[in-house]
């Protein structure tokens, strides 16, 4: 994504889909945003029965909605029309959408919090993707790996059974090249699971399809089912092989919050209790939902401040997606942290 300061605010160009989806997590009900658009004007003649024609126009809304339209590949910020040109085909106080491409430019109004300032500069960053397949004797699931989190793709069953030795080789077969087409692209592809059978088929995919088998790369997991992919991301294989860290980051530090929870007591939770410690200087990394974060959350001042003082403390800071895994089993905690030292 590129972030221009223009004089009238924020200018941004989403360069990705995955920028476009990120955008809804920074503008909010309420922001001023302003871009190129069209609206549909109709004709002077009422006896015609068409339903006008399209002129192109400049205007600045205050969002209502923000939408990602995954089908379309578009953002969608619908909201109240503040001013706009020409004046004879924008009306003050009337309700438009403005429709964001990969490509498109337009100008954000709003002060940025330290989150919203984290995720611009997280998609700034290059946002490498992946696939992810964890497979065993009975089948596969493959999911995308990206800035969104993981989103499950496909899952394969396998009917080969070596009680069936003469059909055995025939139905592998067919599951490896079921998988293959669905591993195609020019993704990394990181595979898992218990056992040999990612080795088996890496041996078989190098062989009948040397060129996605230089994509693959074989990592540990200890089951074919969901909480395999999100191993994959926690055990670093993802990190490694693609260079994005965030969502291990997130996953480690929510098996680091919860296994100290558990045992040794230098973590804790709760609004009053984890603002009690930064103000004793005893956190390390203050953990927060970006839900928490968000204007909608009636909490949301208190939580950018406590970012805010964690960040002039020196602690680090982890903002969980509750878009992923990790994110949503740390939804019923919201806000905690890693402590120094005990505090009680």
């Amino acid at each position: 994504m590129k972030t221009f300061k223009a004089r009238e605010g924020l200018k941004i160009v989403p360069e990705s889909v995955e920028d476009l989806w990120l955008l809804t997590k920074i503008i909010e009900p309420g922001d001023a945003v302003s871009g190129r658009s069209a609206r549909r004007v109709k004709a002077l003649d009422l006896t015609r029965g068409d339903s006008g024609e399209k002129k192109k126009v400049f205007v600045e809304l205050l969002a209502e909605t923000i939408e990602f339209a995954e089908h379309a590949s578009r953002l969608r910020i619908t909201g109240t029309i503040s001013s706009g040109s020409p004046p004879e085909f924008v009306q003050v106080g009337e309700h438009h959408t403005l429709d964001v491409e990969t490509g498109d430019s337009f100008t954000l109004k709003k002060v940025l919090s330290p989150y919203h300032q984290e995720l611009l500069e997280k998609a700034r960053r290059v946002k490498p993707k992946a696939l992810l397949v964890v497979v065993d004797d009975r089948g596969a699931m493959v999911a995308r790996y990206s800035v969104r989190g993981i989103q499950m793709k496909c899952e394969l069953a396998s009917s080969a059974s070596k009680r069936d030795p003469k059909a055995f080789e025939q139905s592998r077969k067919k599951f490896y090249v079921e998988l293959t087409q669905a591993i195609q692209g020019d993704e990394t592809v990181v595979v898992g699971g218990p056992g040999f059978a990612k080795e088996d088929y890496y041996k078989w995919l190098k062989e009948a399809d040397p060129a996605t088998a230089k994509r693959v790369r074989l990592a540990t997991a200890s089951t074919a089912e969901r909480s395999g992919l999100n191993e994959l991301v926690k055990n670093g294989a993802v990190e490694k092989a693609v260079g994005d860290a965030a969502s291990a980051r997130q996953a480690g530090a929510l098996h680091e919050f919860l296994k100290r929870t558990a045992r040794s007591g230098l973590a804790c939770y709760g609004l009053d209790e984890v603002s009690n410690a930064l103000a004793a200087g005893a956190v390390e990394t203050l953990l927060l939902s970006d839900s928490l974060l968000r204007k909608s959350h009636g909490l949301h001042q208190e939580a950018n401040a406590l970012l805010e003082k964690a960040l002039e403390t020196g602690a680090e800071a982890v903002v969980f997606d509750s878009d992923t895994g990790a994110g949503l089993e740390f939804e019923s905690f919201a806000v905690g942290a890693l402590l120094r030292y005990k505090i009680r």
